[in-house]
């Protein structure tokens, strides 16, 4: 059975501070673009699904990356021009 977290609201508050932090900061480096770009690519962001639930489950992790790294749905044509700012 999973183990619930016992961390006080603002450490974890603080932990979710600094994850996207590093979210932010990986997809602002032209690795991160390169990783970015594949799984936008690879996982349904630059191309239909079809409506397969399977791949939209993919997308939304895609998605939930992107709204972690403060991606929105304006700056997609900046990354595929590799404009993209940190």
């Amino acid at each position: 059975m999973a183990r619930l977290s016992r961390k006080k609201p603002v450490d974890r508050i603080e932990g979710d501070r600094q994850l996207i932090i590093s979210y932010k900061k990986f997809f602002a480096s032209a690795e991160g673009k390169d990783v970015l770009f594949d799984l936008m690519n690879k996982f349904h962001i630059l191309n239909s699904h079809g409506g397969d639930p399977i791949k939209e489950g993919q997308r939304s992790v895609v998605l939930h990356v992107l709204s972690k790294a403060n991606v929105d749905l304006a700056q997609y044509d900046r990354i595929l021009k590799g404009e993209l700012d940190g």
